[in-house]
């Protein structure tokens, strides 16, 4: 599917579900909530409904109220095939949680738009790994459907581009990135605010979060990889939320030496969530996949069921054996 044709199911379409993965981090909620507007203003009829809650520190996205969680208030409205659902920021149905039971319905009114990585000709999937972000995408498939955006959809929209290229500084940040977010500046967004509002605008807890996970740091193979944890301890001592230590997995990458930022987070006993970084050349996105996940060649990851101990060594070796190549 390309943006025409991704154009062309909407004008022919009246009902629509829009949800993201699990976790919803800025760029998946900020496409959630530009979208919404535009495809409201365009007269469809358009739900949010996800299968998690998303960070409190992001509820400045939602000025108002439009996201919905999964609930019997709900499944309804799901079951209903006259409803078609797109999934953003995501082409894999294993991270969208619960939400998964109902695109497995049909898969026929399913369409995923993404900025991932991942070859793909099926139809119902509008992949476009040269896209900085999902909300860099959104934008142009509002532009297509002649839709000027409000302030509020803007800010959401140019929020998601500049947490998804760490304040357009990763390789993924383009000429059009820049156009996009100057654009979304004309509409209404505010540079200056959105960045306080994720960078300066986080709690106590947040800071001691931080301290616990930076605390947890190892390095091997001679201070190429780094390492940090998040425990469900770290999270119940500090009081703070799974999403609040993103971040952080940036911090040793600031280190001459550190190639690879491994960032290991218990979500619960029995799923360990893995997130990886790079710079230069080092893709991590090969590794991620070799464990079931995917991402950019910078920023990817995955999730295991396995014990967190074993995560850990096998991720490790895996590194290790990936950089001995080159």
């Amino acid at each position: 599917m390309n943006l025409v044709e991704f154009y062309d199911f909407v004008k022919t379409h009246n009902n629509f579900i829009i949800t993201t993965h699990l976790s919803p981090d800025p760029d998946g909620l900020g496409a959630e909530i530009g979208l919404f507007r535009a495809l409201k203003k365009y007269g469809k009829n358009v739900r949010i409904i996800n299968a998690m809650p998303y960070a409190s520190r992001y509820q400045f996205l939602e000025q108002e109220q439009c996201v919905e969680i999964l609930s019997d208030t709900n499944t309804e409205i799901l079951k209903d095939k006259s409803w078609n659902i797109i999934l953003l920021d995501t082409n894999d149905i294993n991270f969208i949680g619960k939400m998964a039971d109902y695109v497995s319905l049909d898969f026929s009114r399913l369409f995923i738009i993404d900025h991932h990585d991942m070859p793909t000709d099926q139809k119902n999937m509008l992949i476009l790994s040269d896209y900085s972000s999902t909300c860099e995408i959104i934008f142009d498939i509002i532009k297509m459907l002649k839709i000027d955006p409000d302030a509020q959809c803007a800010s959401a929209l140019l929020t998601g581009i500049v947490y998804d290229t760490g304040s357009f500084a990763y390789s993924k940040t383009g000429i059009h990135t820049f156009e996009v977010a100057a654009e979304l500046y004309k509409y209404g967004a505010n540079p200056t605010q959105i960045h306080s509002l994720l960078y300066e605008s986080s709690s106590i807890s947040v800071l001691l979060l931080k301290k616990a996970v930076l605390s947890t740091l190892e390095l091997f193979h001679n201070n190429q990889i780094a390492l940090l944890l998040l425990t469900e301890d770290i999270l119940k001592k500090t009081k703070a939320e799974l999403e609040d230590a993103n971040d952080i997995i940036n911090v040793p990458l600031q280190c001459e030496s550190v190639k690879i930022s491994i960032f290991l987070k218990q979500e619960s006993r029995k799923q360990i969530r893995c997130s990886l970084r790079s710079k230069g050349t080092i893709n991590v996105a090969s590794i991620a996949q070799d464990f079931g996940g995917g991402g950019h060649k910078n920023a990817a990851g995955f999730r295991s069921e396995l014990p967190l101990k074993i995560v850990k060594e096998k991720v490790i070796r895996h590194i290790e054996s990936q950089l001995d190549k080159q």
